[in-house]
């Protein structure tokens, strides 16, 4: 059992899913301590995101709103209210200024971190927003159960007026916000490659599709999943693409020529939501089956799982130093682990969120 999970059982694994015996892995590789039980929400967790230098923390609930969290101390900074409805997925600018997010209520909304100031509100969208992206070159990309993908692209001059103007696209020739249709079912989950030249999004349909973020075109389709799509996440060098469905699997795509390499299989129901640890070594998911499961990205092994009984877990994220996770649980609370052994750190912040 991996030292310092007061609340989480870990069970490590063989190569063949066996459980593995201390003599067969050295579990020091993985230690994790709980430092913070964070009460802040009166309904479920939806989302959770780390700023990029991963000293503030936001957290999403149907509670309809979003609380930032000073993750050194655990303390409630901010609570951040104007969505009517349900806060479904929340992303941070690359400059950490900012806070994006989507909800029930068919908005965007973009908050002042360091305020807690509400800075706009991007409409438009004729159902719930699920899911919440930013990309390298102020690219926002929101997905939406209206079946559309909405692409802004944001002008750091326009936003630093006050007020801010609503019209955030920087290029007036362009049509922006850019539209994207083509996904046939709702859409639950949007993702930007590392370099901001892809965006992928997923939905009922099970179908993911690969989008250029320049020119808007289709640039082709990943098929396997054969229920909902929960999760999408990107590898840190964004060759990889992992996808979390409600099929029980986690699959792992080669994102260049459009194949599954791997299907990962062991939770026992939905799996919620993926991430990649900050080195790419480790994919990890979270399922219906209240479990954290890690897995090898290379070979597609199952390496270890994670517990949350008796507070079953609902969607994670990991700090872009991979040494904070946290675990938003169904009992409102988010819990807080230090952890080592899950890489190096990554320029840009690791996080998973589920509608």
């Amino acid at each position: 059992m991996a030292s310092g999970f007061p609340l989480i059982a870990a069970l490590f694994l063989t190569a063949g899913g066996a459980p593995a015996r201390a003599s067969d892995l050295d579990a020091s590789r993985f230690e994790a301590r709980q430092e913070h039980v964070l009460r802040g929400h009166s309904a479920a967790i939806t989302a959770i995101a780390f700023s990029p230098n991963g000293k503030t923390m936001a957290t999403a609930s149907r509670d309809q709103t979003i609380v930032l969290w000073d993750v050194r101390t655990g303390r409630l900074r901010r609570r951040l209210r104007g969505h009517d409805g349900a806060v479904n997925s929340v992303a941070f600018s690359g400059d950490g200024r900012l806070l994006f997010s989507g909800g029930d209520d068919r908005t965007v909304r973009l908050w002042d971190v360091r305020t807690g100031r509400e800075r706009a509100v991007l409409d438009g969208n004729l159902d719930a927003v699920s899911s919440v992206a930013y990309g390298a070159g102020l690219i926002l990309v929101s997905g939406g159960w209206d079946r559309t993908v909405r692409l802004w692209r944001l002008s750091a001059a326009r936003l630093r007026l006050r007020p801010p103007r609503l019209g955030l696209w920087s290029d007036p020739a362009q049509d922006w916000p850019t539209t994207l249709r083509g996904q046939g079912s709702p859409i639950n989950a949007v993702a930007v490659s590392p370099d901001g030249g892809t965006l992928a999004s997923a939905g009922w349909d099970g179908q993911i599709l690969l989008w250029d973020v320049a020119t808007g075109a289709c640039k082709g389709a990943l098929s396997g999943h054969k229920d909902w799509i929960w999760s999408l996440a990107f590898s840190p060098s964004g060759r990889t693409l992992a996808s979390a469905g409600r099929d029980a699997t986690v699959r792992l795509w080669n994102v260049r020529r459009r194949r599954a390499e791997f299907i990962l299989r062991g939770h026992r129901g939905a799996v919620r939501a993926a991430a990649f640890s900050p080195d790419g070594e480790i994919v990890v998911s979270a399922g219906a089956d209240d479990t954290l499961r890690f897995w090898n990205a290379y070979t597609g092994r199952a390496r270890m799982i994670i517990s949350g009984r008796p507070y079953p877990i609902v969607t994670f994220a990991l700090s872009p130093d991979g040494r904070t996770l946290a675990l938003g649980s169904s009992d409102d609370a988010v819990r807080i682990y230090r952890i080592k052994g899950l890489g190096g750190p990554l320029k840009r912040p690791v996080y998973a969120a589920h509608r």
